[in-house]
């Protein structure tokens, strides 16, 4: 376990592939390794929980259902034989290891293992088998903030405390010298296609036509297409897993993907890139739908097409 930045996924690359290197390149591999985003599988050449265990994204009930099918499948990926004499041991007495960091994300839908309020059958059930990892190993030294400068240790000494809940006056002095009206002209500049962290949706939803407004370019107005009649229309976009009913679009707006399209070739939920052009049917425009977004997505080197100015793109089409 350690912090972000720390090492975490360069040691799980090695554990792989020593792992591959004893069973022999042309054998099957005798490890799989399950994240919670798609953004991290992709990082790491393994699979989110919801794939790898083929548990739906979408259940009526809030705990999840993994059942022995679905734990057959994850069987069979590792190996063609069970360990039949040790079905009653945890993960049927496979070897596992846990990588993570407590500071960074809480539990979904379930308490943190240190809270003493009242837990269900299957929270507890988690807890016990977590407890039955006897073997802790720390990482301390952050190998991406390693430097020894002044601004280095002060940058990872501010981290380390808002991590913990434990910011000083002298961190919000330091901080203080970053505010926008203290840096130069030049320096601004530098941001201005930086990501913005924000804490509620309608100021979310200002910047974003704030940037709209600021390419000085036509804006599309796209309009959903409701199949599940009036009720469909009174749906809010949380529930309609962020569909949203009207959108704003133009070229060359920055744009984020809020799903998993593609995890095996990068089109993950969180990455970013540049709306390149908005394709409609003949005789159609805004506010109908359009048959697809030509995307140029940062640092993606997968499967594109060409757009007819030569940029490489993805299409996004509705769903």
């Amino acid at each position: 376990m350690g912090t972000a930045r720390i090492g975490k996924t360069y040691l799980i690359k090695a554990i792989r592939s020593r792992l591959q290197e004893m069973v022999g390149t042309g054998s099957k591999s005798p490890i799989i390794v399950l994240v919670p985003t798609g953004v991290a599988a992709f990082n790491i050449d393994g699979v989110t929980i919801h794939s790898g265990l083929s548990i739906p994204i979408i259940n009526d009930s809030k705990r999840l259902d993994i059942n022995k099918e679905r734990l057959k499948q994850l069987q069979d990926k590792l190996s063609d034989q069970a360990f039949s004499e040790r079905n009653n041991e945890p993960f049927g007495g496979r070897s596992v290891i846990l990588f993570g960091d407590f500071g960074q994300l809480s539990p979904v839908l379930d308490l943190p293992m240190y809270a003493d309020n009242k837990r269900d059958a299957l929270s507890n059930s988690g807890l016990a088998v977590y407890k039955q990892l006897k073997k802790v190993y720390k990482f301390k030294i952050i190998q991406h903030q390693s430097g020894n400068s002044k601004e280095q240790q002060e940058l990872k000494g501010i981290f380390l405390r808002l991590r913990n809940g434990e910011p000083s006056i002298e961190d919000w002095i330091i901080l203080t010298t970053r505010i926008e009206d203290k840096l130069s002209v030049i320096e601004r500049n530098e941001f201005s296609n930086a990501l913005f962290l924000l804490t509620k949706w309608s100021e979310v939803n200002a910047v974003n036509i704030d940037q709209l407004r600021s390419l000085d370019v036509p804006i599309a107005k796209i309009q959903a297409i409701h199949t599940g009649g009036n009720e469909a229309k009174k749906v809010d976009s949380d529930t309609a897993h962020r569909l949203k009913a009207c959108i704003l679009l133009a070229r060359d707006a920055r744009v984020i993907l809020m799903a998993n399209l593609q995890t095996e070739i990068g089109l993950v939920n969180g990455m970013m890139g540049i709306v390149q052009e908005i394709i409609f049917s003949e005789d159609q425009g805004p506010p109908c739908l359009p048959i697809a977004g030509l995307v140029s997505f940062d640092n993606y080197k997968r499967p594109t097409i060409t757009s007819l100015e030569g940029k490489k793109v993805v299409p996004i089409a509705p769903i």
